[in-house]
């Protein structure tokens, strides 16, 4: 389970002492991947503006500072647009280009997508703010824990056994 990075620690807390028997991985933005590939870099940080205040957001961020100039950019609404299944097209670009191109004027060296649902936008933010900066996302660290845990919990299939994927959606839209 990958819960999203606005879930608190105490509610993860929550789920792990409720849910002991699944993996629930909290998420953060890839912000120290992206501070060491781009040490002295601008580093513009995409994410909602819940995770933009949060506290767990703001020491994430003052541990990474010296290393690199992290630029917050709470992003109210574009959460939605993936919800929606608006990935491309000229209103997610212009929604886009209205949050970014303030801080286009200098060259940035990474874009890291905050929330989870950002990296279905990739494709779109890519076209926004050109060719240069790297796009990171959480997406490795999850796997990284994932799989620490599946080993611990002796759940990690042998390599080239298939397993099953199941996807649970709590809407009743199917």
């Amino acid at each position: 389970v990958g819960a999203c990075n606005t879930a608190t620690s105490a509610a993860i807390r929550t789920l792990r002492k409720t849910y002991p028997a699944l993996a629930i991985v909290g998420t953060e933005p890839a912000i120290k991947p992206a501070a060491e590939r781009h040490p002295g870099g601008r580093i513009l940080m995409l994410a909602t503006a819940m995770t933009v205040q949060e506290e767990k957001f703001q020491r994430l961020k003052a541990q990474y500072d010296e290393q690199a100039q992290i630029i917050p950019i709470a992003c109210s609404g574009l959460m939605e647009y993936v919800e929606q299944g608006i990935l491309r097209g000229p209103e997610v670009e212009g929604y886009l280009l209205d949050k970014l191109e303030p801080y286009l004027k200098v060259p940035i060296d990474a874009v890291v997508l905050g929330c989870t649902h950002y990296p279905f936008l990739a494709g779109a933010i890519r076209k926004v703010a050109g060719p240069q900066p790297e796009i990171l996302d959480g997406s490795h660290g999850i796997t990284i824990q994932l799989r620490r845990w599946l080993e611990e919990q002796g759940l990690l299939k042998p390599e080239g056994q298939k397993g099953t994927v199941t996807f649970l959606n709590s809407l009743d839209d199917p």
